[in-house]
């Protein structure tokens, strides 16, 4: 097993602002060893969530269409500044049927009326 490592992704939209829909934040692709144990943290800044943002993951085969993951764990909820992370273990039997994840991934934001967000940071963990 070969040591983790963060890897810094560049920002696609850092700053978002209100009625975005699965706005692509950071487009990556996944080594097979983190498609089975995956963790991605978002750091964000100048958060305003009157209705809810969301930042989901999601994969697709080769030259396919991104699919949102089934799991409950393949999104979160951005309530406010801070680090907020999607994790996915291949040993969770909730996140079982979304690994391991397809070669290509992105994040993507979701985001209401009156809401806006800075992504300062996207980190995800790699084998």
């Amino acid at each position: 097993m070969a040591a983790i490592s963060n890897q810094i992704l560049r920002k696609l939209a850092p700053s978002v602002g209100a009625s975005e829909t699965d706005l692509p934040i950071a487009e990556f692709s996944c080594d097979f060893e983190s498609a089975l144990n995956f963790r991605a943290d978002v750091v964000c800044s100048s958060v305003t969530a009157f209705t809810g943002i969301t930042v989901k993951l999601q994969h697709r085969a080769v030259e396919g269409a991104y699919a949102n993951l089934s799991s409950a764990n393949g999104s979160v909820a951005v309530t406010g500044n801070g680090t907020f992370s999607i994790v996915l273990h291949v040993q969770r039997a909730a996140d079982q049927a979304d690994l391991p994840l397809r070669k290509q991934c992105r994040l993507v934001v979701t985001t209401g009326a009156g809401d806006a967000v800075t992504f300062d940071n996207i980190i995800i963990q790699q084998r």
